[in-house]
C-alpha cells in the first residue's frame, strides 16, 4: 500500500470491490495480503483502501478461467479464494 490514490483515478473499496467481484469483503482483504491484489490509500481518508477497476477485471477475468486453462494464471486463484 506504498502507492495513494486521486479521487480521479478508478478504484473502489474493499466493500465495492467485494460487490463488483460477487465474492466476500474477507476475500479481498485475503487477495491483498496475499499479494494478488494491490489496495492503495484514499488521499480523502488514509483508513480507506482502494482498488483500482483495472486490477479487478484482470483479477475477474482470472477467476472466471476454467481450472484447467494453463494459459491464465487464475487457475492458483481458486485455492487462495476458498
Amino acid at each position: 500500500m506504498s502507492e495513494k490514490i486521486s479521487a480521479t483515478t478508478k478504484a473502489l473499496g474493499v466493500a465495492e470491490a467485494a460487490k463488483y467481484l460477487g465474492i466476500s469483503h474477507y476475500k479481498i482483504t485475503r487477495f491483498i495480503k496475499l499479494g494478488v491484489l494491490q489496495a492503495h490509500k484514499d488521499l480523502n481518508d488514509e483508513r480507506q483502501k482502494l482498488i483500482k477497476i483495472s486490477d479487478l477485471n484482470k483479477l475477474k477475468k482470472q477467476l472466471e478461467s476454467p481450472v484447467g486453462d494453463t494459459e491464465n494464471e487464475g487457475a492458483d486463484l481458486s485455492s487462495a479464494a476458498a
